[in-house]
């Protein structure tokens, strides 16, 4: 974490900027992919596992959802709503809080139980739409790494 920090700390604040704007420009342009049909949540749970996908890890899970064509406003607040169940989420955790990082970097739970919940969630509250399964379990944990590998 240290190392992080010092990297912070070293740039500028110019630099900073580009990065957050980057960061940004990489989200939205998951986000236009998901809504146009180009890819599915899997490609994108996959993308930010890969070098590079850190920023697609602060995605919040809700908006994610609500790009997928098919799921309305309504309907990614009941999956949402069924996965703070299913993962025994506490009411006073933010919706905000629920991102991609949260869904895949669980340290505390048994790996991909989340994600499971998830998968569980877009079946009973979108009858399965094609585009929202998450199709397998490709992600895992590497014995005390805070990364996930497939």
């Amino acid at each position: 974490m240290s190392s992080v920090v010092d990297e912070v700390r070293r740039r500028t604040p110019g630099e900073l900027s580009r990065s957050r704007q980057e960061a940004g420009r990489m989200r939205a342009q998951w986000l236009m992919a998901l809504s146009e049909g180009n890819a599915s949540l899997h490609e994108l749970f996959t993308a930010a596992t890969r070098d590079g996908g850190q920023p697609l890890r602060a995605l919040r899970l809700r908006m994610a959802i609500e790009h997928v064509p098919g799921i309305t406003r309504a309907r990614a607040g009941a999956v949402i709503a069924e996965l703070r169940h299913l993962a025994g989420v506490a009411q006073d955790v933010p919706d905000r809080e629920l991102n991609v990082a949260w869904l895949l970097l669980d340290q505390r739970t048994q790996p991909g139980a989340r994600l499971t919940g998830l998968s569980t969630a877009l079946l009973r509250q979108t009858g399965g739409l094609e585009q929202t399964t998450v199709g397998g379990f490709p992600y895992r944990h590497l014995g005390g790494m805070e990364e996930v590998v497939i």
